[in-house]
Formats: C-alpha cells, sequence, structure tokens
C-alpha cells in the first residue's frame, strides 16, 4: 500500500509540476506575444513619424514656393519676397555694390573680393555701410543659388559693356 501511494504522489507530483511547466510556458508566450507587439508598435509609429516629417517637409517646400523667397533685407531684417518683388530687391543689392546690371555668381564674389578690402571698417570703412553691402551680397548670392531665381535673373537683358581701359599695342 505505502508503494502505490509513494506512486501516486509521485504521478500527483508529476502532474502538478506538468501543469507548473505548462502554466510557465503560456506565461512565457504571453510576455513574448506582448513584447513582440511592443516592437512591432514602436517600429509602426517611427515609420508613421518619418512619414509624417516627410509630408511636413513637401508642405514647408509647398510652402515656400507659394510663399516667395526668405531674404535679409539690407537693413537686417527678414522679408518673404515673391517673384514679382525679386527683380526691384535684386537691383537694390546691385546698386548698394556698386554693380551696373545683373551678373553671374562668379562675376559676384569676383566684385566682391576686389571690393571688400576697400569697404571693411578695418581698412577704414563705415561699419554700417559695409553691413548693408555683406547683406546684399549675400542676398545676391542666395538669388543666384535657387533655379527659379537664377532664371529670372538671366531673363533680363544683359548689361551694355563695360568701358575698357586702353591697352598699349605693339602691332
Amino acid at each position: 500500500m505505502a508503494v502505490v501511494a509513494a506512486l501516486l504522489f509521485s504521478l500527483l507530483g508529476l502532474a502538478a509540476l506538468w501543469g507548473l511547466l505548462g502554466a510557465g510556458l503560456a506565461l512565457y508566450l504571453l510576455l513574448m506575444e506582448r513584447w513582440s507587439q511592443n516592437c512591432r508598435d514602436a517600429i509602426t509609429s517611427e515609420r508613421l513619424q518619418e512619414q509624417g516629417q516627410r509630408q511636413q517637409q513637401a508642405l514647408n517646400r509647398q510652402r515656400r514656393r507659394r510663399r516667395g523667397w526668405s531674404l535679409v533685407d539690407l537693413d537686417g531684417r527678414r522679408l518673404a519676397l515673391e517673384a514679382r518683388d525679386l527683380e526691384p530687391f535684386a537691383r537694390r543689392c546691385r546698386a548698394e555694390l556698386g554693380l551696373s546690371g545683373p551678373c553671374s555668381v562668379s562675376e559676384l564674389r569676383r566684385h566682391w573680393r576686389r571690393s571688400s578690402l576697400r569697404w571693411h571698417p578695418d581698412q577704414g570703412g563705415d561699419h554700417a555701410a559695409w553691413l548693408r553691402r555683406l547683406r546684399a551680397y549675400e542676398a545676391l548670392r542666395q538669388l543666384g543659388r535657387d533655379g527659379s531665381a537664377r532664371q529670372l535673373v538671366q531673363a533680363l537683358p544683359p548689361p551694355l559693356p563695360a568701358a575698357r581701359r586702353w591697352r598699349w599695342r605693339w602691332f
């Protein structure tokens, strides 16, 4: 009788152990399912966030196209110019720099490098005039970098050729 009782208790113990293992396995699977769902949710939210950022960037590009160009005025104020206001602003900037007409970015850079030494406050130039000229140069550079502004500026008639210096010729 004792052997049968011991065998019965051992079978009950094994059944209980098997039940505990089953419950533990079920708990493990439940936790793994929740963890994997959290990972899927995180990946989905990252994708949605990236998609939202791309949509926001596209919206900002559309707004910039509608609004025009955002430039700094000669007095340091931020301007939002439309296409019709671009040419008068570029004309004021060129007049501030002493340029007669539209020019390419390389010509603008060459003129700036030659003239900036005369205008610089360290060389005896006026500080306020230097700032105005620096802002004009940066605005024209920015307009030259933008493709549509470049097309607008290049559509204007070319300036008259400047008077050339007379050079000695031996032939």
